[in-house]
């Protein structure tokens, strides 16, 4: 299992020292946030414009895997 975690700046060293107590965590760091494309941004501009016009057409995040899950 991957878990991500946001850790102020001050508590950093602590709980990286912390962690090394446990054989069993590996410690991966990434400072890389990835960015969306051009492309991606004008999407979610096109979508989140879609939704400000037709509010009525959209469905919340439970229906959506409710109506997934019965589908399966």
């Amino acid at each position: 299992m991957k878990i991500v975690l946001e850790i102020p700046e001050n508590k950093v060293s602590f709980f990286f020292e912390l962690l090394k107590n446990f054989s069993f965590v590996k410690v991966k760091t990434s400072a890389h946030t990835p960015e969306l494309s051009t492309t991606q941004k004008k999407e979610l501009d096109k979508r989140f414009q879609e939704y400000k016009n037709n509010p009525q057409h959209c469905i919340s995040w439970d229906t959506a895997c409710k109506n997934i899950e019965s589908s399966l």
